[in-house]
This record gives C-alpha cells, sequence and structure tokens, in this order.
C-alpha cells in the first residue's frame, strides 16, 4: 500500500508541475482562485481537441436569452483569450452554451455525410459566484457528451 501511495504523491506533484510549465506561473496562479467559467472541446473522432469551433454564451434575462460573449477554440481546444467569464463577468444566473459544430467535422474530413449535430446547446444555472465551472464537450460527428463540473 506504500508503493500506491508514493505513486500517486509522484504523480500528482508531475501533473500540477505539468500545468504551470503549460500554463506559465502567473496563469496558473490567475485560473486557480475565484469563479470563472471554462470550456474545453475534444474531438473523439479524429483523437484531437477541437480547434476553430465558435462557442457562443447567453444568459437568461426574463424570457429572453441574451449573448455575452462568443469566442473561437485553438488548437488546444479551448478559447483563445482564456476562461469564457472571469472575475465580476462570471455571476449568478441562468445561462445557455452554444458550441457551433457546422462546418468543424466537414472541414477536417471531406468525405463525411452532412452532420447530425449542428450545434450543441446545453442550459444550466450558476449558484455560486466563486465556484469555478469547467464545460467540457466531448464530441463525434454523430455524438456528443456535454456537462458542467464544478471547480478545475
Amino acid at each position: 500500500m506504500k508503493n500506491l501511495m508514493d505513486r500517486r504523491a509522484v504523480l500528482g506533484t508531475a501533473s500540477l508541475a505539468a500545468a504551470v510549465a503549460v500554463l506559465g506561473s502567473s496563469e496558473a496562479e490567475a485560473q486557480s482562485t475565484g469563479g470563472r467559467m471554462t470550456v474545453h472541446i475534444l474531438d473523439l473522432y479524429s483523437g484531437m481537441p477541437a480547434s476553430g469551433v465558435k462557442v457562443d454564451l447567453f444568459m437568461n434575462k426574463g424570457e429572453q436569452m441574451i449573448p455575452v460573449k462568443s469566442v473561437m477554440t485553438d488548437a488546444d481546444g479551448r478559447p483563445e483569450s482564456g476562461p469564457v467569464l472571469s472575475g465580476d463577468a462570471f455571476s449568478l444566473g441562468r445561462y445557455m452554451i452554444t458550441f457551433d459544430l457546422s462546418d468543424y467535422f466537414k472541414g477536417i474530413d471531406k468525405t463525411l455525410p452532412a452532420n447530425f449535430f449542428r450545434k450543441v446547446s446545453m442550459e444550466f444555472e450558476v449558484t455560486d459566484e466563486e465556484m469555478p465551472l469547467h464545460i467540457p464537450l466531448q464530441c463525434t460527428p454523430w455524438t456528443q457528451a456535454c456537462s458542467v463540473l464544478p471547480g478545475s
């Protein structure tokens, strides 16, 4: 059992070191505190992060969904600008996030038939302004899985 504990400690330390190396220490510190909303799109068809996908965020105001922010994903499958929302912009309320896959899969493989999923949308509620939220989307041209995870 002791060896198992030592392996976990080594793996945890290595993961943290890798994150700091990838993000840079100041960015890692900035992302470790306070409320924010991050997204990550993984293309399970190609086994790569989904680059060039438009992500739109809306907030419910009364009976309408009002546009809040629109971003594009980079080569890592994350928005080029960092968190979708953070700081004062990250507030309590009902939101809808939309991932526009309309042309993404056709762009990576011209032999694919028309996409079944054109846009993937999900509604959720922010109930704690201090709790970071992460929204991962895993997709193929025919399937998708999306959730809202606390923390990250």
